[in-house]
């Protein structure tokens, strides 16, 4: 398997865990006290080489937007300096994270990507 299918493969499965309810997301990083973190991390993590080595070169338009306004959602809370959205809790309670799981399942529709939740725990960071 080449790195370009290796990178996109872990992209969706980070884009299904964002785009899973907070219950099944705090799962998904074993049960993590920063779980927020590490599924943003893990998305960076496979969206910024798939952007950067062209493996998404033979996505439509609207994929590629769909991802890049992702992206753009979790780097606006970056943005914010609120280290509580990181936290677990803010999985449930913040509205920021009903907006990245809608925009993830916008991701995966038009991706046509399973829907269901990956094996837990997912995380798994690879360096750049």
């Amino acid at each position: 398997m080449d790195d370009g299918t290796v990178t996109l493969q872990f992209l969706q499965l980070s884009v299904r865990a964002l785009a899973q309810p907070a219950s099944v997301q705090v799962i998904s990083t074993g049960h993590s006290p920063i779980a927020g973190d590490e599924l943003a991390i893990d998305f960076d993590s496979w969206y910024v080489p798939a952007l950067r080595d062209g493996y998404l070169e033979d996505c439509q338009p609207s994929q590629l937007a769909a991802l890049k306004r992702l992206d753009a959602t979790l780097a606006d809370m970056t943005q914010l300096q609120d280290q509580k959205l990181w936290l677990t809790d803010a999985l449930f309670e913040n509205y920021w994270w009903s907006r990245v799981r809608a925009e993830a399942r916008q991701v995966i529709e038009l991706m046509s990507w399973p829907e269901d939740p990956p094996e837990p725990p997912l995380i798994i960071h690879v360096p750049d």
